[in-house]
């Protein structure tokens, strides 16, 4: 073999090694070292709570403290009796002066008994706009929901509501409770009336 075109393939060899060697490197240090498994460091625990929480001293003499896990109140033995109330409440107390007066007691006619539907649509009347009537609204959200009393036929349930209120003059923020009374009728359950707790 040549002696020039030997150097040539000697160069060439000593070329794609080096470019090995890199690609290798680089893979690599890219890989991260696994992380060493936590040794487990044995504890005592201490066998009062204080505020509802708990203690425990490690060896190294460190205390920690983790919160104690509550179980989670008992679920509502009516849960579609709560949604209804929440939906409700949401829209009973939210209103605008741009839409036609009483629209949202009109949009909750669906799910009131007869009784509150023939009551409400009395007091309420023909409900016509009023043209000169600076703009308002309440838009209403549910904070909390707290049943008082349940039964297999009857509910009542506390909506808990944040209402934001814009008028001209800006926004205000404020929160109210509206008491929710359920009836059970056949397999639905609807609004037999409402009041504002004060």
């Amino acid at each position: 073999m040549e002696p020039s075109r030997r150097r040539t393939l000697i160069i060439v060899a000593a070329i794609v090694l080096i470019l090995i060697a890199i690609v290798l490197a680089l893979l690599l240090l890219g890989r991260k070292a696994p992380a060493p498994a936590p040794t487990p460091t044995a504890t005592t625990p201490v066998s009062t709570t204080s505020g509802g929480l708990a203690s425990a001293t490690t060896k190294t003499g460190t205390v920690v403290t983790n919160p104690v896990a509550l179980p989670p109140p008992p679920p509502p033995k009516q849960p579609d009796a709560v949604r209804v109330a929440e939906t409700f409440a949401q829209r009973y107390a939210s209103y605008s002066s741009q839409e036609v007066p009483y629209q949202n007691l009109r949009d909750l006619e669906p799910i009131m008994t007869v009784r509150y539907r023939n009551e409400t649509e009395a007091k309420i009347g023909s409900g016509q706009a009023n043209p000169n009537v600076t703009y308002q609204g309440v838009t209403s959200v549910k904070v909390t929901s707290t049943v008082v009393s349940e039964n297999a036929t009857a509910a009542t349930i506390d909506i808990a509501l944040q209402q934001t209120a814009t008028t001209a003059s800006g926004t205000t923020i404020s929160y109210r409770t509206l008491r929710v009374y359920l009836m059970k009728v056949g397999t639905s359950w609807l609004v037999d009336s409402v009041i504002w707790n004060s």
